[in-house]
């Protein structure tokens, strides 16, 4: 899952925000049943554990135990505002703009929700919008784009470019040019990291539909090849 943040105020450099998928209808349909909760003070998350050592006679007598970790966010259902807000994007865009390096990624296992909560649901088309903090499927990525041009420094003349880079099963992949596979990181002394030929666009570019869509077109018509460990920065 994930620990919380190491400082406490406005001076927090890392925030760990949690995030517990509903049950699918699959799952329903099979009677499953949730076993983690998060409290009321959208912070604490709790489940029942098993007892530690299941073989011993006492065990199948000792209650199980409730355990509990606490994050900076704890949210619940599939309202995708609430996750800008909990992850306060909008500040961190701020940061962007006035030279910082700010980083926001999902993590967790496959099908546990971080394509959706980053992107959205696979239905939405491309060019797909709608106001940051309206109600909506859209995920983080187009509501912290839309965000990003309602800041008033960018009322201004700016110029502004993006690139779309995946990282799966170990490789990096070039989601505006999805002929760019298998790509190589770099280093510079004077620049840092980087990962060679990436296409950086500018907003004439637009981005794919959708990941998974992207990744069906680059695998030469194999829309079931496994989707776990990718992530897309």
């Amino acid at each position: 899952m994930g620990g919380s943040a190491l400082v406490e105020g406005d001076t927090d450099h890392v925030n760990v925000v949690v995030r517990l998928r509903p049950l699918s209808d699959a799952e329903r349909q099979r009677g499953d049943l949730e076993c983690v909760h998060a409290d009321g003070d959208r912070k604490t998350v709790r489940w029942i554990a098993p007892s530690a050592n299941r073989s011993s006679a006492s065990a199948t007598s000792a209650p199980p135990s409730v355990r509990s970790l606490t994050f900076d966010a704890a949210l619940v259902g599939s309202n995708q505002a609430d996750v800008l807000h909990a992850t306060n994007t909008p500040a961190l865009l701020n940061d962007a703009l006035r030279g910082m390096h700010v980083t926001i990624f999902a993590y967790g296992q496959t099908g546990s929700g971080k394509t959706y909560t980053m992107s959205g649901p696979e239905s939405l088309g491309a060019g797909h919008s709608r106001a940051p903090h309206d109600a909506g499927p859209e995920g983080l990525i187009p509501r912290a784009l839309a965000a990003l041009f309602d800041d008033p420094m960018l009322h201004q003349r700016v110029a502004v470019s993006a690139s779309y880079l995946e990282i799966y099963n170990e490789q990096l992949n070039d989601l505006l040019n999805p002929s760019s596979t298998n790509m190589q990181l770099r280093w510079l002394a004077k620049s840092g990291c980087f990962v060679q030929d990436l296409v950086h666009g500018r907003l004439r570019i637009r981005l794919p539909d959708h990941p998974a869509r992207a990744r069906r077109v680059r695998g030469g018509g194999h829309p079931d090849r496994p989707r776990d460990r990718a992530s897309r920065l």
